[in-house]
């Protein structure tokens, strides 16, 4: 599943409870989307192993989380529009009325890191993480995540997306992620 050759760090100082911190990308995930996972080896593995999902679960409130649903609508049958709002930004627009409960959008991560390890590494280290989790990504993803919401100026750009634009996940085994999924951000932070 992965494409690139992974990028790791050892940030344990000898420490054997602290995670060994890779980054792995692939460019074909999801349609040619891509994915860069920053996690443990082992965690990496159950991703590939599990066809991408590694059972991950979006999560409104970590601690709270839902299963991620099977397919939504075509392209052709949307139910919303993402545009450009005065005075206010993009937001989403519905084009047609939405059943309760009905599924509008799925939208993978294209960037998602294990919190443990980010909390185990350097600011340096993590910066570099973010900035190479990006770099790998398809070109068009990249501009995608580029054109995310920015809550400040200040700071290195992905860094900031990560901040403004991250949705907190979990794995069956109650692991923590942050996650940026770019149709999600786009309409969820402009509604």
């Amino acid at each position: 599943m992965w494409t690139e050759t992974p990028l790791c760090v050892d940030p344990s100082n000898g420490n054997t409870e602290t995670p060994f911190a890779c980054l792995y990308t692939s460019a074909i995930y999801h349609g040619n989307t891509g994915l860069s996972f920053v996690g443990t080896p082992q965690s990496a593995a159950m991703i590939a192993a599990s066809g991408g999902r590694g059972g991950l679960q979006v999560s409104q409130e970590l601690g709270n989380p839902f299963p991620v649903p099977s397919p939504v609508n075509h392209q052709d049958d949307l139910a919303y529009i993402v545009k450009e709002l005065p005075g206010k930004g993009k937001g989403v627009v519905a084009v047609r009325n939405i059943q309760r409960g009905e599924v509008i959008m799925i939208d993978p991560p294209v960037i998602l890191l294990d919190e443990k390890v980010l909390d185990t590494v350097s600011a340096e280290t993590r910066l570099n993480f973010l900035r190479e989790s990006l770099h790998r990504l398809p070109e068009a993803t990249q501009r995608k995540v580029l054109s995310l919401a920015r809550s400040t100026d200040d700071g290195e750009a992905i860094d900031v997306i990560l901040n403004t634009n991250g949705f907190g996940m979990q794995t069956y085994d109650g692991s923590n992620y942050v996650g940026i999924m770019p149709e999600i951000s786009v309409s969820f932070l402009f509604s």
